[in-house]
């Protein structure tokens, strides 16, 4: 018997929870963007994801040899991921005591004192073998005695302490590295030279010796760490380390003199440019090393000759990490002329024309007579050249992450010739008798790489340069469009050709395109009234096109969400009513945990309204007072949705998340009575369903209802669509909503809160990817702005509520801040908290409902939000601040083992916990606009922080979330209207999810406001527009502390 787990065979002998954690897991994050047309993004691409999240593993069973010999892979042993990490965990609390070390220079004590010890034994050594040659005997006691000797206590003591993350940033400052480097070097030099002379001219066999290993197995152990660090810093209290640093002209002369291991040699090249650390003298001098060594000359001869320097050198160049310490280095090759003197090997003798299968496919049936006579001679002599698939590993490693490098390669030319259109020629070959070949390497060229795989490799390089180089991203693209577009007119001539052969006249090309349903109908139709009737040939249609092939050329393109199980659309399929599978659940938020819907839904905010208005703002204040408070007369009434006496129970909500697949109502239907049949396997809906969608839990259809499309489909579809959907909803809830129109703004808002707040959107339903859930807000609103249509006829209060919100939030923000200003009173604690409970929900409003003629003299549908975006965002930092004051951490939504998930992969996300201090209190600047007047920068908080550092602290922790949701709603509100076509949501989904990863990434308070308040395009008013908006650190603090004194 043989088991199959993502096409491997796998080992009895192995545990299931290994196999799921491993191979099962690497399986789903390859394929997780897999699929028709493009895919839908489930969530795994993370090697973050737990994987109890995966989705179930597939294990096939079959009898061996039955079918012939198996081809798969046979695995046979795995790596337990939960043994090796608690045997980290074990070791670093093994080793924590060594902490005590790294305090008070404790680390550069150790190193002074293991350096004071080897020099003294050495210089013992060299010592006793003084006048040797000339004894019978050429003993060398000290060396004896030191080859026998175990490592020092201190070298010992400074290994257990490199087990410890802490410690070891601490040696990587205190230059430990090099200062290691140099007495290995001379402890090494000094057993070999030693050793020989012992051994009177015979060849000595390898020698170990205790501190030579364990100073070797320190090297290695840094070396990894210090390729994490991005900078190299001085700090005062090393200097006392710091000698006129002779580590490299020392290190390259033992190179020559010393026998190294290939793992030790290996750990010298990935330190080597750490060496440096990141100064210019250091960085020239090794540069100028390189150019000395790895030169043409050195290239040509890399398969016949083995230098330890110059492959050294290689290795180190391909390996150089893009950090800031090696970019000093990056800046002296390019400055000696290295990366010149690279580009030139790689062009020499670079043939003039793209090899001959790219030729023929560019040129056509006639590239026979026109290609060059030696055009195939010319690249096999190229690429059967040495050294040159190192040289591309060379530049790759030289041009990852450095912009100047990344230039000075995509304008090199020569002859004419660009480099990059060479790159390009290589990359699309695919002939395996000029690319891909071995030069006859007999494996003894010191680990450089031949020439195999070139064109993976210079579409590696030319990959590289586009990272971060938008101008650079330009010329490689231009190059790629233009043998795409070759390539697409060549496939147009052939096509032309084959419909010539078939008799077809293409000289017409303006045919008629019908609906593919109404010609499948004309046809069906035609067959059965005329049975009679002789088949039907392929006559010719006045077009010139037989009828076959007008069918297939008047099938239109489909754009949009597809159904998964016809794969057709609105485009093929208008008057079919799609839904999108979600999953949706209850969740209860106390009200002491911000989860009262009153004040959620702007009960408490309106009936908190003064009964006479004293604020400013002029009569379009006054107009939003007046609404505002007509709604709260009925809610006193008792005739709203949410009622005071509710305001401390617990809010009952739903939450929904999707993984964006779509389906016709009427293909569900009809799988549905498939599955429920089902002679063998019968399945409840929701179980098949979960296989449709991917193997993503799902119990919920929402409808895809839209004013674009919805009026081609039959109304019957649509109420019995909805119908389901409402029903569904009352029996998650338990109770029948009073207000659909209510839950759905709910349940908005709660999906747009985990969001802002991170947590993992396919924690509940084994799927989902923020992608796909911020596709799914855009169709929730679509919802309700219909609901919000039918509750003006069912329940007019809450319309009114909802459409009202907004102008009374502006308005009881304008009177708050008033009174704040004006020292503050009593009655304005409720109207406060009100405006922080009810920010959300209102500016959410004012995003799906328009203003009225009376509400907004401007002519957008989001006019109200972009023209009151401060007003908004100051609602938002009190909303923060009163979330933080009552403990909320989360959305609310997510269970405790998937709070503790979250908790913990944030803690491995640098850009959750490592807020950048120097990016959170920066100095105040100004700048100017159009108008040539000084604003303030958006990104800067000014103001003194002494008394105020804790509070800001708490803010910036807190206000993260908020601001993120602040960007969304934002960005939604400029692009946001009932009449959106699917790809317009698509473009509009890209948006938000690149200002969340933004928000997602930023280091510190400053750069997140930066971000959030640069989303949208300016407005009429100075005050809030885009970029415009003037929020000092001062400001911050008041709102925020507001907020948090409004509990």
């Amino acid at each position: 018997l043989e088991l199959l787990v993502a096409g491997k065979i796998i080992g009895m002998n192995l545990k299931v929870r290994v196999v799921q954690q491993t191979l099962w897991k690497r399986h789903v994050m390859d394929h997780s963007s897999s699929g028709a047309g493009g895919g839908v993004d489930n969530g795994y691409g993370s090697d973050a994801v737990d994987p109890a999240h995966l989705p179930p593993m597939v294990v096939t069973y079959r009898l061996a040899g039955v079918d012939g010999e198996a081809t798969e892979d046979t695995v046979e042993d795995l790596d337990d991921p939960q043994e090796q990490k608690n045997k980290n965990e074990g070791t670093s609390s093994k080793y924590e005591i060594t902490k005590v070390v790294a305090e008070h220079k404790g680390i550069i004590v150790l190193l002074k004192t293991l350096e004071r010890d080897i020099r003294e034994v050495l210089r013992r050594v060299r010592r006793d073998n003084i006048g040797n040659n000339n004894k019978k005997s050429k003993r060398n006691k000290e060396l004896e005695a030191f080859m026998a000797m175990d490592a020092g206590p201190g070298l010992v003591l400074l290994r257990y302490c490199a087990e410890v993350k802490v410690n070891r940033v601490q040696m990587v400052k205190a230059r430990a590295p090099s200062l290691l480097l140099r007495l290995l070097l001379d402890v090494l030099g000094t057993i070999d030279r030693h050793t020989h002379i012992s051994k009177e001219g015979n060849q000595a066999a390898p020698v170990t010796n205790p501190t030579a290993d364990l100073l070797q197995e320190l090297i290695e152990i840094l070396a990894s760490d210090i390729s994490c660090s991005s900078s190299a810093s001085h700090d005062k209290e090393h200097e006392e380390l710091e000698e006129e640093d002779a580590t490299l002209p020392f290190l390259l002369s033992s190179l020559h003199k010393t026998s190294l291991s290939p793992h030790l040699l290996k750990a010298i090249a990935n330190l080597l440019p750490f060496l440096t650390y990141g100064i210019d003298e250091l960085s020239q001098s090794l540069a100028n090393e390189f150019l000395t060594h790895v030169n043409s000359s050195s290239l040509q001869n890399i398969i016949n000759e083995r230098n330890i320097l110059r492959d050294t050198f290689i290795e180190a160049a391909i390996n150089l990490p893009p950090v800031k310490v090696c970019h000093s280095f990056r800046v002296a090759l390019l400055q000696q002329g290295f990366v010149n003197t690279v580009m030139a090997f790689l062009m020499r003798d670079g043939p003039a024309h793209p090899p001959l299968s790219l030729y023929k496919l560019l040129h056509g049936s006639g590239s026979e007579t026109t290609k060059p006579p030696d055009l195939e001679k010319e690249w096999t002599d190229y690429v059967s050249r040495p050294g040159l698939g190192t040289v591309l590993k060379i530049l790759i490693g030289l041009g990852n992450g450095h912009t100047a490098t990344q230039n000075d390669i995509a304008q090199y030319n020569e002859r004419g010739m660009s480099l990059l259109r060479l790159l390009h020629w290589i990359e699309n070959t695919t002939d395996a008798s000029l690319l891909g070949s071995s030069n006859g390497d007999d494996g003894n060229n010191g680990g450089v790489d031949t020439n195999e795989g070139l064109g993976l490799l210079a579409e590696t390089l030319l990959d590289t340069l586009k990272e971060g180089n938008d101008s650079v991203t330009k010329m490689i693209k231009s190059l790629r469009q233009e043998t795409r577009d070759k390539k697409k007119q060549i496939a147009e001539e052939r096509r032309q050709a084959a419909l010539k052969d078939m008799g077809v006249s293409t000289k017409d090309s303006n045919v008629k395109r019908l609906p593919l349903s109404t010609m499948m109908k004309n046809n069906f139709f035609s067959k059965s009234n005329n049975s009679k009737q002789p088949a039907s040939t392929a006559t010719p249609t006045p077009s010139g096109l037989p009828a076959w092939m007008a069918e297939m050329e008047a099938m239109e393109d489909e754009e949009g969400l597809t159904c998964i199980v016809c794969q057709e659309g609105r485009t093929l399929q208008p008057t079919e009513l799609l839904g999108l599978y979600t999953y949706v659940k209850k969740v209860v938020i106390p009200s002491s945990q911000c989860g009262s819907r009153s004040a959620i839904d702007g009960s408490q905010l309106l009936s908190a309204l003064p009964v006479v208005y004293t604020g400013g703002g002029g009569e379009l204040f006054e107009g939003f007072w007046r609404q505002g408070k007509s709604v709260a007369s009925v809610l006193q009434m008792g005739g709203g949705s949410s009622r005071g006496s509710g305001s401390e129970r617990p809010g009952s909500f739903v939450t929904s998340v999707t993984a964006g697949n779509a389906i016709h109502c009427s293909c569900h239907g009809r799988a549905r009575q498939a599955d429920r049949n089902h002679p063998k396997a019968p399945k409840s809906e929701w179980e098949g369903a979960s296989l449709r969608n991917s193997r993503v839990t799902t119990n919920l259809i929402l409808p895809l209802i839209s004013p674009s499309h919805t009026p081609t489909i039959p109304l019957i579809a649509v109420e019995s669509a909805l119908a389901d959907h409402q029903t569904i909803i009352a029996n998650t809830l338990s109770s029948r909503p009073k207000c659909m129109l209510w839950t759905t703004l709910h349940d908005i808002r709660l999906l747009l809160l985990r969001i802002a707040y991170g947590e993992p959107l396919n924690s509940d339903s084994g799927g989902g990817s923020l992608t796909s859930n911020v596709m799914l807000c855009f169709y929730q609103l679509f919802l309700a702005d219909l609901l919000g249509k039918d509750a003006e006829h069912d329940s007019p209060v809450s319309a009114r509520q909802a459409r009202f919100l907004p102008g009374g939030f502006i308005v009881a923000m304008e009177l708050v801040t008033r009174r704040d200003q004006d020292g503050g009173c009593g009655g304005s604690v409720t109207l406060a908290r009100g405006v922080a409970d009810a920010s959300i929900m209102a500016g959410l409003c004012s995003i799906l409902f328009p203003p009225s003629s009376s509400d907004s003299s401007g002519s957008h549908r989001n006019s109200l939000w972009l023209t009151h975006r401060l007003c908004f965002l100051r609602g938002f930092i009190r909303c923060a601040g009163r979330r933080f004051s009552c403990g909320v951490n989360d959305s609310g939504c997510i269970s405790a083992r998937a709070a503790a998930s979250v908790k913990r992969s944030r803690s491995n996300i640098s850009s959750f916990t490592d807020w950048d201090s120097n990016a959170v209190v920066e100095s105040s600047s100004s700048g100017k606009d159009a108008d040539g007047n000084t604003i303030t920068n958006p990104a800067t908080v000014s103001g003194s922080g002494g008394d105020k550092s804790s509070l800001w602290e708490d803010a910036a922790t807190a206000l993260r979330p908020l601001l993120t949701l602040f960007g969304i709603l934002d960005q939604m509100a400029h692009g946001f209207t009932p009449t959106m076509d699917d790809v317009s949501v698509a473009e509009s989904t890209e948006r938000i999810v690149h200002i969340v990863e933004r928000c997602g990434k930023a280091r510190g308070l400053c750069e997140l406001m930066e971000v959030v308040l640069k989303t949208g395009c300016s407005s009429s008013e100075g005050s809030t527009g885009g970029g415009g908006i003037v929020l000092g650190r001062d400001e911050i603090l008041e709102e925020f502390d507001r907020g948090r004194k409004s509990v």
